[in-house]
């Protein structure tokens, strides 16, 4: 409560001792997003006064230890600031703390003094108080009015209005330009718009000012910044890995690491730090459980993965989506994966993310004319879209029409050539996703035009590969280097480097080009099993995340029982293709 009648001081305190308390390694504060969504449950307004009352019922809803109820009041000329903090199951008063400020200059560094006095009151050592904290004055602003303005966006930023959110936190920054937390508060609004691109240059400007952040927001904007390096699968998850180390409360920071570990499919390390994400009290975590839905589908944990899907939807109040609707068609369950879909796109008639899955489905089904006009929509959704989700959806467009029985192997070519000059072009932030859907085109091309690439196009995807540094797509790319032999009439080579190839052993594409390679070396045994392998795990066919979604489509056509007989129809046309198969004829 601020009791003074001056207005600039009625939020700035309180987002001043915020952030004060969570320097602490040791405490774990509720943000104001969580508070907001507790309160909504608890059928009161967002922004309703805390007081004791209201403040102990959240604590106990989201298993809080304790209430902390600041007042700013004026007593004889100077400012007193009181901290009270309630054990919120008997609303009974612990302890209170006090401090004197006779300047308004002093204000935050006596809140400073009195948080430090609380988390030592709360258990924390000196020796970490004293470690993890740096002085408010630096770690935020001198201005109050700034600080105002910062906690203003804050609040609009929880309740998801992201273009007032950045109105507020840039003119937090017109006052102070070294304000970084109000610089990074922008970052973040453009960064859920999924705008990397618009965020950068104000991350830019936040790690130009390093000792201007407290320690937790410092190591998050390191780890946030290594995303934006050459080669962020590299060094990112480890920043991540830190910054959950230090804070592990800080729900951010394994989400994060979890996201990047299941791209580099390393799916049990992921499991484990997005676990430790959906345990958080954040409204966000339904973010979490998806993530973990998708980790477990790639597992073929199915029964846990839908459990994990509908938790998502219960937290977030949004209905079933595409990930979802995978993990039952992984199971078998197609038509009610088809419901789903169709149900989704139906509710976002502009998006053309939901066709991928929706194509793969229809194909799945056998129905190979309905999946190609849904493919061609979505490529007409995408057009306003980014590279990489217009090739995603030309490339599940080509394999639908194959299954049709069209051979456009022009339009093989020409769409490999098209992708490797998006990549080419691409900058850090588009490099990955784009340098996977280069190697999905060369797939398709080794795959249904039954064609070796070029020399050429060879170094390109080489050069493209290693400038990408991500590991999904190194691991892509052995399997394409492995198949230009058995394409080039030397399977046994093609099956040794394959063997050698290490993690891409995962990948549904590493199982495909090996029964292909038995079957051009005339071991019918071998590719059988690998056939065997295929048709028995499509949850690696629905969920790998290795190399992006552009191999999705024609992951899951791969996965089809007998689907051989149109492998075999496909793969015949190529003169140098080593498999000599009739047309149609099945591998088994």
């Amino acid at each position: 409560r601020n009791l003074t009648g001056n207005a600039v001081l009625d939020d700035s305190m309180a987002q001043a001792l915020r952030i004060s308390l969570e320097q602490s390694r040791y405490l774990n504060v509720l943000s104001d997003m969580t508070v907001g969504d507790t309160l909504a449950r608890m059928r009161r307004q967002r922004g309703t006064r805390i007081d004791r009352a209201i403040g102990s019922e959240i604590a106990i809803r989201d298993g809080a230890r304790a209430v902390v109820l600041p007042t700013l009041a004026q007593v004889g000329g100077r400012l007193r600031v009181t901290v009270e903090v309630v054990d919120p199951q008997t609303q009974a008063t612990v302890y209170v703390l006090t401090r004197d400020v006779w300047k308004m200059d002093d204000l935050l560094a006596s809140i400073d003094s009195i948080a430090g006095s609380v988390r030592d009151h709360l258990g924390e050592s000196s020796d970490a108080i004293r470690n993890l904290s740096q002085p408010l004055p630096e770690v935020t602003t001198a201005s109050l009015d700034a600080l105002k303005l910062y906690a203003a966006g804050n609040s609009v930023y929880n309740q998801r209005r992201m273009e007032d959110a950045r109105v507020l936190y840039q003119k937090a920054v017109d006052i102070d330009p070294q304000f970084a937390l109000a610089l990074l508060g922008i970052t973040r609004t453009y960064m859920t718009q999924g705008d990397a691109e618009k965020a950068e240059p104000y991350l830019r400007r936040a790690l130009a000012l390093p000792d201007h952040l407290p320690m937790r927001n410092r190591l998050y904007m390191e780890a946030l910044a290594a995303e934006f390096e050459p080669q962020p699968l590299r060094h990112a998850p480890a920043k991540w890995r830190l910054l959950g180390e230090v804070y592990p409360d800080y729900a951010a920071a394994h989400q994060n690491y979890a996201w990047d570990q299941f791209t580099n499919g390393n799916l049990d390390e992921a499991l484990t730090a997005v676990t430790a994400a959906t345990a958080s009290k954040e409204p966000l975590r339904y973010v979490s459980w998806e993530l973990k839905g998708r980790i477990q589908l790639a597992q073929e944990k199915y029964d846990a993965a839908i459990a994990s899907f509908e938790q998502m939807q219960r937290i977030s109040g949004a209905p079933a989506n595409r990930h979802h609707a995978s993990a039952l068609a992984a199971q078998g369950k197609l038509p009610e994966a088809l419901r789903m879909l169709e149900a989704s796109a139906a509710r976002e008639p502009s998006s053309a993310l939901i066709h991928v899955q929706w194509v793969a489905a229809l194909l799945a089904a056998g129905r190979a004319a309905d999946a190609v006009q849904v493919a061609e929509a979505g490529i007409a959704k995408a057009a306003g879209d980014s590279n990489g989700t217009r090739l995603s959806q030309q490339l599940g467009a080509l394999v639908a029409r194959y299954r049709t029985g069209v051979r456009p192997a022009a339009e093989l070519a020409a769409l490999l050539e098209q992708a490797i000059g998006m990549a080419e072009a691409a900058g850090a932030g588009e490099l990955d996703d784009l340098t996977g859907n280069t190697l999905a085109a060369a797939r398709l091309q080794q795959r249904y035009a039954g064609r070796a690439l070029s020399a050429a196009d060879e170094q390109r995807l080489a050069r493209l590969v290693q400038r990408s540094g991500d590991p999904g797509n190194e691991a892509l790319h052995a399997v394409v280097a492995a198949d230009q032999w058995r394409l080039r009439g030397d399977p046994q080579q093609a099956m040794r480097r394959l063997r050698a190839a290490g993690k891409a052993s995962a990948l549904t594409q590493w199982h495909v080009a090996m029964r292909d390679g038995q079957q051009a070396a005339g071991d019918a045994q071998g590719s059988r099993r690998e056939q065997a392998w295929l048709s028995s795990h499509p949850g690696a066919a629905w969920g790998n995340r290795m190399g992006g979604e552009a191999c999705l489509v024609m992951n899951v056509v791969e996965t089809l029982a007998g689907d051989a007989a149109s492998v075999g129809a496909s793969v015949v046309e190529g003169a140098n293709d080593g498999v000599r198969l009739l047309a149609g004829k099945t591998l088994h």
